[in-house]
């Protein structure tokens, strides 16, 4: 079953270029227990502040910086942690003191509001030494690598007994790297055109450069109209190095914006929307104009001789789109950004956030490995009766890759809600069109990459369709 000809899916906001580098799972391991902060350490240490003179003078600091290597060796053994480790951990906060009592920047006497300035400016850069070791570990002695964007690089981990000492001007070897187009936005249209929408659409701020050009190549092979993008001329476009885990699909990516600018409202109301029949939009930094951008949307469609627009939204990242809920007909809100409002599960998020939507709208809650979840709004408030919850579909292969899932999913189910148009939305449709979202979220997770197997995808439109 395809959808009407002539009719058009736009997706708009973010295009990337990714790096993708694969480590070793054994390649990586931590010196310091991921449960020792900054806070506890400075917690710790603001007691020994309270005495104005410990750090005023280069005996006084040593001996602080003594305390502390003292403080993290007792960690270390009360953890269990190898002898390697917890030299490792001494090595690096040993570099940092020294770093730090020879620095031309240390008063040379200190109140006490500078030595707490003192030792946050030692935990921090602590922290900057280990920060990537304490992402990547896990409960067992052994880490690896967690981490999305618009320009992806990757980088996939084996079972290696080799270790890493995260120090600067080290060499890391990857077993494997890639580059792929990535951004929410872009990927939502890459894969909806993929499963077989005939006209998508992507617009967004592109740049300039090399990496500018694949990014558009990537998404013209799948037939995505790139036409109506803003060019920015000399700059560059934004990117990520993405570093996979290969034994479990996590990734940690490291994102290059570089003050690139984001859609907006003068450039988007531009387009004749009567050549649209769905306009989803990312939520990113440019709040105020993706709200002018869905109240243009709002008016367009208040006019008896203008065509209906529908609109979707995607809550992902952690800002204030208070301003924006009740506007779309559709809202994506991800586990990061539900967690982000305080709420412990997708369904308590799904009943909160509600109450701020507009009458009829479907709201969708991903989270990740729990599967998913979605209601209708047809009253105030929503109750746990409008809510339809599905499971996850974890490949049968076990997880390669997590980069883009959550886009995939949006995309898949972006394609049901339209081939479901003509039925209305009821609790049978939109656990049919979660469902479908999971299952492609699933088979992405089992795989590098956004390209879509043709077969694959023909059998499950097959079994959902």
């Amino acid at each position: 079953m395809r959808p009407i000809n002539g009719t058009k899916f736009v997706a708009v906001n973010s295009c990337a270029f990714l790096k993708i580098y694969n480590l070793e799972k054994k390649q990586i391991q931590i010196a310091i227990d991921s449960q020792l902060h900054g806070t506890q350490l400075l917690e710790k240490n603001k007691s020994l502040s309270k005495n104005q003179s410990i750090l005023e003078t280069e005996s006084g600091q040593c001996a602080m910086m003594n305390q502390l290597i003292a403080m993290k060796e007792a960690y270390a053994r009360e953890q269990k942690q190898t002898l390697a480790k917890s030299q490792l951990a001494i090595d690096n906060i040993g570099s940092i003191c020294y770093q730090h009592r020879h620095s031309k920047k240390k008063p040379a006497k200190m109140t006490v509001f500078d030595q707490l300035d003192f030792i946050q400016d030692f935990i921090l850069d602590l922290e900057q030494t280990v920060n990537l070791a304490v992402k990547l570990s896990e409960e067992s002695d052994t880490t690896g690598v967690e981490g999305d964007s618009n320009n992806t690089t990757r980088t996939h981990n084996t079972k290696s007994k080799a270790t890493l000492s995260l120090k600067e001007d080290s060499d890391v070897r990857a077993i494997s790297q890639s580059r792929s187009r990535g951004g929410n936005a872009s990927t939502n249209a890459a894969i909806l055109a993929q499963l077989g929408w005939d006209k998508v659409e992507f617009i967004g701020s592109i740049g300039n450069t090399t990496e500018t050009d694949f990014c558009l190549y990537e998404l013209k092979k799948y037939g995505v109209i790139v036409e109506n993008c803003i060019k920015h001329e000399g700059l560059v476009q934004p990117n990520t190095c993405a570093i996979i885990n290969k034994s479990n699909g996590s990734r940690t990516l490291i994102h290059y914006h570089g003050g690139f600018p984001e859609i907006n409202y003068q450039e988007f109301s531009g387009l004749n929307l009567n050549l649209y029949k769905l306009i989803h939009l990312e939520g990113r930094t440019n709040v105020d104009e993706l709200n002018k951008i869905l109240r243009y949307i709002s008016d367009w469609n208040s006019i008896d001789s203008h065509k209906i627009v529908k609109t979707s939204f995607e809550l992902e990242k952690p800002l204030d789109f208070s301003s924006i809920l009740s506007l779309p007909d559709v809202l994506f809100v991800s586990s990061e950004y539900a967690s982000s409002m305080g709420h412990q599960d997708m369904q308590t998020a799904l009943l909160e956030i509600s109450k701020h939507t507009k009458e009829g709208s479907l709201i969708v809650c991903a989270w990740g490995s729990n599967g998913a979840c979605g209601g209708i709004k047809r009253g105030c408030p929503m109750t746990s009766g409008d809510i339809v919850s599905v499971s996850a579909f974890p490949p049968p292969e076990g997880v390669k890759d997590t980069l883009g899932a959550g886009d995939c999913f949006i995309a898949a189910c972006l394609f049901a809600l339209m081939i479901f148009d003509d039925k209305g939305l009821n609790n049978d449709v939109v656990s049919r069109v979660i469902k479908f979202g999971c299952k492609i979220a699933g088979y992405k997770c089992g795989q590098y990459g956004f390209h879509l197997n043709n077969e694959t995808i023909s059998q499950y439109k097959q079994e959902f369709f």
